[in-house]
């Protein structure tokens, strides 16, 4: 049983390390003109230079487009999707540069 919950542990924080950057962005905005799809974001640290990519889905949660910008601080990524679809969901995160 012990061992069963030193995986389960490993797991969690693997999770972390893993998935650490997908908090560190904010959506502060977004609208959707005729396929145009602008997502102003915001980083974690305002003073911080990252590439952000954003994934738009419809309201089925299937992605439709997706684009990614760096930003300063704050800054808007700005995606051409399809113009018919006028509801979406959009997730954005830090990319790592490796």
């Amino acid at each position: 049983m012990k061992l069963h919950s030193k995986k389960n542990i490993f797991a969690v924080i693997l999770f972390f390390l893993f998935s650490s950057n997908l908090w560190a962005v904010e959506i502060t905005n977004s609208s959707n003109f005729a396929g145009l799809i602008n997502i102003t974001v915001a980083l974690e640290d305002l003073n911080k230079q990252a590439n952000v990519r954003c994934i738009v889905y419809n309201m089925e949660g299937k992605p439709i487009a997706q684009g990614s910008q760096w930003i300063n601080g704050v800054g808007t990524v700005m995606i051409m999707g399809p113009p018919n679809v006028h509801e979406i969901k959009t997730k954005c995160s830090e990319q790592n540069n490796r």
